[in-house]
């Protein structure tokens, strides 16, 4: 049974991104897929792993026709804690959703040098692990 979201988030869970086809190649994630989109102006959008049934429950998030082109990326959260970021739980329709609000639209592009670095970092740590890969790649 998944813990519940409203549990505290502990350093021995895993978190899970949602990553555009183009933003992940040959199983290596890129700077692209972690960097907050315009729209994550309260903090980069992840998901508890262990708040689902399964990690592929994530992508509930998105619309059914544009699952199959989306790759999931997971980090332990002491990753995550280790660059001097927290976790917050955020509810979302989908369980164990959570907000790094640290890692804003706005503070990624007042500061991108900065970010850039430490979510590079981020995503070469060899403690993530590329769940799924996108199925398709012909959208357009």
């Amino acid at each position: 049974m998944p813990k519940s979201q409203n549990d505290p988030v502990s350093e021995e869970e895993r978190l899970v991104r949602l990553f555009w086809f183009t933003s992940i190649k040959d199983r290596v994630p890129s700077l692209i897929g972690i960097r907050p989109r315009n729209s994550e102006s309260e903090g980069i959008s992840l998901y508890r792993v262990e708040c689902l049934n399964c990690p592929l429950e994530a992508l509930e998030a998105i619309a059914a026709d544009k699952r199959d082109f989306y790759a999931l990326v997971s980090w332990p959260v002491t990753a995550i804690l280790s660059q001097g970021w927290s976790v917050k739980i955020d509810h979302d329709k989908v369980p164990g959703h959570v907000l790094i609000p640290d890692i804003n639209y706005l503070a990624w592009s007042e500061d991108k040098e900065n970010f850039r670095a430490r979510l590079q970092s981020l995503v070469t740590d060899a403690s993530h692990e590329v769940i799924r890969l996108p199925v398709r790649r012909d959208f357009g």
